[in-house]
């Protein structure tokens, strides 16, 4: 059974997010393991000030292009991966 993601799904673990830490959560809606609702609630009330929370029925267009130039607008080391 997977139950690490749990501690994640509480008042403490939103605050204790960096604020200056960018945060993506991308979701699949019909994950069977890992809960949507909690995902998205996780991404939604997390302290991050730059975040993103995507919940998907499938997968969109494009995602791991759209994933990546997310992550190389927030990376430190542009341009070197």
């Amino acid at each position: 059974m997977l139950n690490g993601g749990i501690s994640l799904d509480s008042q403490a673990a939103w605050d204790a997010w960096p604020e200056t830490l960018p945060l993506l959560v991308w979701h699949g809606a019909a994950d069977p393991i890992c809960d949507p609702v909690a995902a998205k609630r996780f991404g939604e009330n997390a302290a991050a000030k730059d975040k993103q929370v995507e919940m998907f029925d499938v997968s969109p267009p494009g995602s791991p292009l759209g994933g990546a130039q997310w992550l190389d607008g927030r990376s430190q080391q542009r341009g070197k991966c």
